[in-house]
């Protein structure tokens, strides 16, 4: 009799431990991150942090190599997109417009992560559209000028120590036209490797396209100026790319070149920035970064792994002569185990460039139509400077209004 009421008590006692078992069961979440691409350092930092708070909460990274699935992922909501890592030019669909389609979070509305900002430079612009602050920044590429310092004495130039204009770049290019005609010696005014268009187009697209307000000025007269100089700078030999689109080396005949590349490219060349329209103008910067996908079903842990992931001790470990140094104070500069180094000058360029930044965006029906057809037809003469910028305005009609 004993003997059976101890079964009993041991079995009820089993009994009363599963709900506990199942409850476990109900609260244990996964928190999936899409294609993230920042220093692992730092995201073994950003996760440790997490686990303090959430240790039940698994993270999950997955990789989506098909940018079609991964919109749709976006969009579709459930399980499986947490956060995810959006590279512009990889999207079939931009930031922008996932923004503007309410797929993205305003990171905005979470004063705790915004709170988070105080603590970095001024680094935000290249991922905030339109006031809103959509992703947090993993990774950073540039478009700054590097410079032939002995082609720049042969041809007496003065090397611009800030802000110049793009003026002062077209009586740059006439100089060095006058002096090809003058002498034997060929010399290109510049060497742009940048991604699909050339820089210069970037940079108006970056200042003159609005993609969350749905305007974009490539009818305006100083889009067909632009146009009209970039192809007479093609037909007088001024402009190349490299011969060699896997790993482009800045040629000696080049006395600028630009590319968008990491920090870490730049090492010791004399760079500049960009020339620019005015003062006013920003630079486009491209990144890898993390959004917090809005149909999420776990907003809370999303939240705070961004916390996690721009906090100081997080910042800390990143390899900043990739990306430059983001905190205010208890970053370091530079990193024993890796032999690249970076001039104090240009650390101080890049972070010219990204205090004065907006996204480097790629709105695919605009852009792929440019770099594929609108672009080799200009240069070759088949279509006029006023016919490019007007399909250019037509395309943009069509994918960014309502």
């Amino acid at each position: 009799m004993k003997t059976g009421c101890c079964l009993v008590l041991v079995f009820l006692l089993l009994l009363s431990l599963f709900p506990a078992a199942s409850a476990h069961a109900e609260t244990g979440r996964t928190l999936t991150i899409i294609n993230s691409v920042g220093d692992s350092a730092r995201f073994e930092k950003a996760a440790e942090l997490f686990h303090a708070r959430y240790p039940d909460t698994k993270i999950l990274q997955r990789r989506i190599d098909d940018a079609r699935v991964l919109a749709t992922e976006i969009m579709a909501g459930g399980e499986g997109a947490d956060i995810v890592g959006l590279q512009d030019s990889f999207m079939t669909v931009s930031a922008a417009i996932l923004l503007k389609n309410g797929a993205l979070v305003d990171l905005n509305r979470f004063p705790e992560l915004a709170a988070l900002k105080e603590n970095c430079l001024d680094i935000f612009g290249f991922v905030t559209i339109d006031g809103r602050w959509y992703a947090v920044p993993e990774e950073i590429e540039e478009h700054l000028f590097r410079v032939n310092t002995t082609l720049a004495e042969k041809i007496g130039w003065q090397i611009p120590s800030g802000r110049w204009s793009m003026d002062d770049f077209w009586e740059l290019a006439l100089r060095v036209k006058r002096m090809n005609e003058e002498t034997e010696e060929h010399i290109l005014v510049l060497q742009d490797d940048s991604f699909l268009i050339p820089y210069f187009f970037h940079a108006y697209q970056a200042n003159h396209v609005d993609a969350f307000a749905g305007r974009a000025d490539y009818d305006a007269q100083a889009y067909i100026d632009l146009l009209t100089r970039w192809k007479e700078l093609n037909e007088n030999g001024l402009v190349c790319q490299s011969p060699d689109r896997v790993n482009p080396k800045m040629r000696a005949d080049a006395l600028l070149y630009t590319c968008r590349c990491p920090l870490s490219v730049l090492g010791e060349d004399t760079c500049i920035l960009p020339p620019c329209e005015s003062d006013a103008s920003k630079y486009p910067v491209y990144g890898g970064v993390l959004s917090i996908n809005a149909n999420t079903p776990h907003m809370e842990e999303a939240v705070y792994f961004m916390r996690c992931y721009l906090s100081p001790e997080a910042l800390e470990r990143q390899y900043a002569l990739r990306d430059g140094c983001w905190l205010k104070e208890g970053q370091a500069a530079s990193d024993p185990l890796f032999i690249e180094t970076v001039s104090d000058e240009n650390v101080t360029l890049w972070s010219a460039v990204l205090e004065n930044s907006v996204p480097e965006l790629y709105l695919l029906d605009i852009s792929r139509e440019q770099y594929k057809t609108l672009f080799p037809a200009l240069l070759e003469g088949r279509i006029s400077p006023e016919r490019f910028a007007a399909v250019s305005q037509q395309l943009a009609d069509m994918a960014l209004g309502e």
